[in-house]
């Protein structure tokens, strides 16, 4: 059950990234967007769980960190409502823009 559920939410995620980027930025070095992304969620993710222990050792309680991550949580969300609607940004018409380019590149 967890390895089904595990699958299922970062197949998601990490599929969805190259696909976001390509909408948002074009032809933009893709590399180097999904480089920074993967940088920013795995300095997170190790500051997270290390931060959790000092509030623990401080306060006795895991409490405030699990507030502190959902409010964190909730903050990404709302960043992620309030960005600019994809189809008017760069390329509007990307999935057929995308095909003509790897057409002209191979």
């Amino acid at each position: 059950l967890f390895a089904v559920t595990f699958g299922i939410g970062y197949g998601g995620e990490t599929g969805g990234f190259p696909i976001l980027n390509r909408k948002y930025f074009g032809h933009a070095p893709m590399g180097r967007a999904h480089g920074f992304q993967m940088l920013g969620a795995g300095i997170g993710m190790a500051l997270g769980g290390w931060i959790g222990g000092p509030i623990y050792d401080i306060l006795g309680s895991y409490n405030w960190a699990l507030a502190i991550s959902v409010v964190a949580s909730f903050g990404g969300a709302l960043s992620i409502v309030l960005l600019e609607n994809t189809s008017r940004l760069l390329i509007p018409e990307w999935k057929s823009a995308e095909k003509a380019y790897i057409e002209s590149n191979t």
